[in-house]
């Protein structure tokens, strides 16, 4: 009599060992697609994989995520409760809300939610990183340097840069341009390809009267994303500062093509129509 082979059949731990694999994927994807920009996408991406994975918090999280981004209140809301709903004590999805709550004007209830995280972990740079996010949008900005101040010392955090970021963005709002560069450099040392952190800079440097880095950090920003107009408006006014008004004025008729609406690249333009470029900083001057 023949021996029959028979497939041995998987058991549910490889079913869902299959599950978990597939659902690592789907969640960096969508991580990989932020980072690139394309947040719609990724936002439709979770969507599509929560139907499949309705308990998976960290769908709901990545979608409050996305929408937050978009400036979708209402969707940003729902995708942070349903995360805090499956897991409690998931923090990052509570700290979603409360930015979500303050970016929408109920900021009184963004900072409860806050103080209570904090509560627990004084020490939460991601709970800092919100509660200063308040304060700047109240345009408190030594209060916001305050929660930033807390933790500045967690230079292994992952979200450090960020945390420098918003540090020299206070000092930057602050008109203490030479103490944002500073800060700004050191994030730009971590992440040398972030385009906010360039952007920040670039913005420095002009402050300063150095057109010829700020030029250069504006047009990186372009480099990485072809599609920011305000940063190719900039790189326009900081090449029209050094003289090259042909140039300048080609770049701004882009970006004012790819944004027409913007007011600050409309102002740019005429600048460079009607006005003499402004001349840098002497040596002489500096000295003084």
């Amino acid at each position: 009599m023949k021996t029959r082979n028979l497939v041995k059949r998987k058991g549910p731990g490889a079913q869902a060992a299959r599950e978990k694999a597939f659902l690592d994927r789907a969640l960096a994807r969508s991580i990989e697609l932020r980072s690139m920009g394309d947040i719609d996408y990724a936002y439709r991406l979770l969507e599509r994989i929560g139907q499949r994975f309705p308990l998976a918090f960290q769908i709901h999280y990545g979608m409050g995520c996305c929408a937050l981004d978009m400036g979708a209140y209402g969707n940003a809301i729902q995708g942070f409760a349903a995360a805090v709903l499956i897991a409690p004590e998931f923090a990052d999805a509570k700290l979603g809300y409360a930015e979500t709550l303050a970016a929408g004007g109920a900021d009184e209830q963004a900072v409860a939610l806050v103080k209570e995280i904090l509560s627990k972990n004084p020490q939460s740079l991601g709970a800092r990183l919100v509660y200063g996010k308040i304060y700047e949008i109240r345009g408190e900005w030594n209060r916001a340097l305050g929660q930033y101040r807390e933790v500045d010392h967690q230079d292994t955090d992952p979200r450090y840069a960020e945390l420098l970021n918003r540090i020299g963005f206070c000092y930057l709002n602050m008109e203490d341009p030479a103490r944002a560069i500073d800060i700004f450099s050191e994030a730009v040392t971590i992440q040398p390809e972030n385009p906010d952190f360039l952007f920040n800079r670039g913005h420095c440097y002009g402050a300063l009267g150095n057109f010829a880095d700020a030029l250069s950090d504006f047009e990186t920003v372009v480099k990485l994303d072809s599609k920011d107009a305000e940063a190719l408006a900039l790189a326009a006014l900081y090449l029209f500062y050094q003289g090259d008004r042909h140039q300048a004025l080609a770049r701004v008729e882009k970006a004012l093509e790819m944004w027409p609406e913007n007011p600050e690249i409309i102002d740019i333009r005429e600048e460079i129509l009607a006005d003499q470029p402004p001349q840098p900083p002497s040596e002489e001057d500096e000295e003084e």
